[in-house]
């Protein structure tokens, strides 16, 4: 029976290490994207109070599991000071982790679970810290202090090298290191040409700086996808300050992790390839009006199963789908010789 090395531990007789048995073999029939959480604490807070919430560990069935080398992260950051909030996570050792965090001030939270480093379903989660209810001065002095956390905007300094910015509009770059605010590039966008250099040419996405991650499970399939295994894509943002390209330049914009799943067979592995050179060019994701890394037109499928509704599979005609998307974004098998926006 084949495993994927990051489910297996193997504790040597090397009697030196007293922490686990000699010789002993640890599996995990984990799956983090069927794991989840629930509790008040995890999406409502007060300030100074404790609070709690649970993390369930999951199988790939949506039954209850339990092993020792599942590590079970939480990072809870404040989206005003862009801090971190120490949260202690309590094994029980049945599937089950307390997680109890006592926040000193009031805002709003980003909460990232992982398990074994990959999110669990609905995760980041976004948790909301009211204010204890102080009297007189203190209140005052309080709303004053969280006044001045505020951060504030930045300018724009680069201008739109056709325009030069006479719309006051954020501009963003091309390729070949050209500037052009969102009209202009909505102009030349259509014909690939730079109007400076007259390069062929796609612009640049604004996707914040993240890592992708790329494995694959033999164990398991997608339903549709029988007769094959899965390719597990993650895709991980810290939080960070919002650029000029933005809707809101020097905000904070939270952290995020996403997981997607493709059939690991020849299709899934080029349309891999193909959201890899997405990622490198800042396409696949940007920053919603909210402030939050969301979908940039091209589609994920984050959940195994569940139908288009739930973003999962069977889903017949997503693999096309997702090509013909990458495809509007400049990214197709084309060669470089002939458009210097398209990949190998």
């Amino acid at each position: 029976m084949k495993r994927n090395y990051c489910e297996v531990k193997y504790v040597s007789n090397d009697l030196s290490s007293l922490k686990d048995p000699p010789g002993k073999l640890f599996t995990t029939n984990t799956e983090p994207s069927f794991s989840l959480a629930e509790g008040m604490g995890l999406t409502e807070g007060t300030q100074g109070e404790d609070c709690t919430f649970t993390i369930i560990t999951m199988d790939s069935q949506s039954r209850k599991t339990y092993s020792e080398i599942d590590r079970v992260d939480v990072d809870i950051q404040s989206l005003q000071a862009g801090t971190a909030l120490k949260a202690n996570v309590t094994d029980t050792g049945d599937g089950c982790y307390k997680v109890s965090y006592k926040p000193e001030a009031a805002g709003e939270f980003n909460v990232l679970i992982t398990v074994a480093r990959e999110a669990i379903k609905g995760s980041p989660f976004q948790l909301k810290v009211k204010e204890r209810k102080l009297k007189g001065r203190k209140k005052e002095e309080r709303a004053e202090s969280t006044d001045q956390q505020q951060l504030s905007p930045i300018h724009n300094q680069t201008e739109c090298c056709r325009c030069l910015n006479l719309n006051k509009d954020a501009v963003y770059p091309s390729r070949c290191g050209h500037y052009f605010c969102k009209r202009c590039r909505n102009i030349f966008e259509k014909v690939r040409i730079c109007p400076v250099c007259e390069q062929v040419c796609a612009f640049q996405g604004n996707q914040p700086t993240g890592h992708m991650t790329c494995r694959t499970d033999s164990e398991h399939s997608l339903p549709g996808y029988e007769d094959c295994g899965t390719i597990i894509i993650g895709f991980n943002f810290d939080r960070g300050i919002q650029g000029p390209e933005h809707p809101n330049p020097g905000v904070p914009y939270w952290c995020s992790y996403y997981t997607a799943y493709l059939p690991y067979n020849p299709a899934g592995q080029e349309l891999c390839h193909l959201l890899t050179r997405a990622f490198d060019e800042r396409l696949i994701f940007t920053i919603g009006e909210e402030n939050t890394i969301v979908w940039n037109g091209i589609e994920l499928k984050t959940s195994h199963s569940g139908g288009p509704a739930k973003c999962g599979y069977p889903d017949p005609g997503y693999l096309d789908r997702l090509k013909s998307q990458l495809a509007e974004k400049g990214i197709t098998r084309m060669h470089k010789a002939t458009n210097l926006w398209a990949i190998d």
